[in-house]
């Protein structure tokens, strides 16, 4: 009877630690903001920039990857009004709905924050 006892306080004990940890590791919305304007930033010079046809650059006057970075302010007001945080104490999960415009395709990602990283389960287009 004695061994059950100290196993499950010695389990109680273990079980504390960790949820104590993942509670003390679990990332801030200003991490995810950080996070996501990250990824934001990547995908557009990445992959966005590279569909936009030259002869809009030359309208612009300037190419798409310069303008990313000019407008890093206004992405970022979009990350914050368009993310949605549920704080469950040991990890939090985001969701980020992107819509700018109704004639440009919408986004919407889920996130998991955990141990102080991010990990993005769900990238759909609308």
């Amino acid at each position: 009877m004695k061994i059950i006892i100290i196993i499950a306080v010695a389990s109680s004990a273990i079980l504390a630690g960790l949820g104590g940890a993942l509670a003390t590791t679990n990332p801030s919305q200003a991490e995810y903001e950080q996070y996501a304007m990250q990824q934001l930033t990547e995908y557009l010079k990445e992959r966005a920039c590279k569909k936009v046809p030259s002869f809009i650059e030359n309208l612009l006057k300037q190419n798409c990857a310069a303008m990313v970075d000019k407008n890093q302010s206004s992405l970022r007001q979009l990350v914050v009004q368009s993310t949605h945080r549920q704080d469950l104490v040991i990890l939090s999960l985001y969701r980020t709905d992107f819509k700018v415009n109704p004639l440009l395709p919408g986004y919407k990602f889920e996130t998991v924050g955990i141990l102080n990283h991010f990990y993005t389960y769900s990238a759909e287009r609308d």
